[in-house]
């Protein structure tokens, strides 16, 4: 794992510590979000710790979805010991040696990971991690999650020193409710950015889908009697309210969906939703799965891969 020391670089340009890297930094945005360098350089970092790292997997799975991957989860088991052959002991072995030495390996790799993103941290960036109020807490425990999930609240506009919690949540709250999908933008494109909203705001802890009508809509749809009076205090209310979130992240992620690609699929549902048909996707998954999945009308003419994508012989 070499690492350039006393990287060279000119007076205007931070290229970090990593040579590797190629210059892909966390930098502070002039104005509005920095989303699109912050992923590039996350994605830039995976390439170089899946080449480096002896087990980088799991070094990649911190930096695609900013949290812990669960290693007891992959903890080999003996199952039945009665019914094992030599054979089956023999794997379970090696496979047990493999699980000792990734464990072995994981709290090295994610040290060494908090360097190498924490080198990529422009000056102005540090500045600002420096204001953020847990950064002496991750920056005496390596907490390299933590580090990334305020680089990642600084590049997309949402610095957590800068404002009151009302302020940040309502900042949040208005860029979700202005995620639309660009012409040109490639679905899964569009669905990560909209997961990246989502997962700010509940990083700062707002929320989407708690309306009454919405938990009661859930409610009666599992068959609650008392529906139509259903508050806080009802005993399923929290159950409900996951359930009333997810129906929301899907809605919200498919009626932003580019127009011009999926339009007929929005007249599509909510035609057969009037005749008694709801189709309307349940989960956020579901409604993406569903993107991903749509072949719209011949005469659509989209150069986006992913999803709404129009054949090769499509006019």
């Amino acid at each position: 794992m070499s690492q350039a020391k006393g990287r060279k670089m000119n007076h205007h340009h931070f290229e970090g510590t990593v040579a590797e890297l190629d210059g892909h930094v966390f930098h502070v945005p002039r104005a509005g979000s920095n989303s699109f360098h912050f992923k590039k350089t996350l994605e830039k970092i995976s390439q170089y710790v899946l080449d480096k790292y002896k087990y980088g997997v799991d070094m990649v799975y911190i930096l695609t979805n900013l949290e812990e991957p669960d290693l007891e989860r992959n903890q080999p088991t003996a199952g039945d010991d009665e019914n094992m052959t030599e054979i089956d002991l023999i794997e379970l072995r090696t496979k047990v040696k493999i699980y000792v030495k990734r464990l072995g390996n994981y709290d090295q790799n994610k040290s060494a990971l908090y360097s190498i993103v924490r080198g990529q941290c422009s000056e102005a960036m540090v500045e600002k991690l420096h204001m953020c109020p847990n950064f002496f807490k991750y920056e005496k425990t390596n907490d390299v999650v933590a580090l990334l999930k305020d680089i990642r609240s600084i590049c997309y506009g949402f610095p957590p020193y800068q404002d009151n919690i009302y302020q940040i949540i309502r900042k949040v709250k208005r860029a979700y409710h202005n995620l639309y999908q660009f012409k040109s933008e490639p679905t899964y494109k569009y669905y990560e950015r909209f997961l990246d909203i989502v997962d700010i705001m509940n990083y700062y802890g707002g929320d989407i889908g708690c309306d009454r009508g919405l938990i009661r809509d859930v409610a009666k749809r599992n068959g609650e009697k008392d529906w139509e009076t259903i508050d806080f205090s009802h005993e399923k209310y929290a159950e409900f309210h996951l359930i009333a979130r997810e129906r929301m992240y899907a809605m919200d992620f498919l009626l932003t969906l580019d127009k011009d690609r999926f339009g007929a699929l929005h007249v599509d549902l909510h035609n057969r939703y009037i005749c008694g048909t709801d189709l309307y996707p349940k989960t956020l998954r579901d409604a993406y799965r569903i993107a991903m999945h749509y072949e719209p009308d011949a005469n659509t003419n989209s150069e986006a891969d992913g999803g709404g994508k129009v054949s090769s012989g499509s006019g």
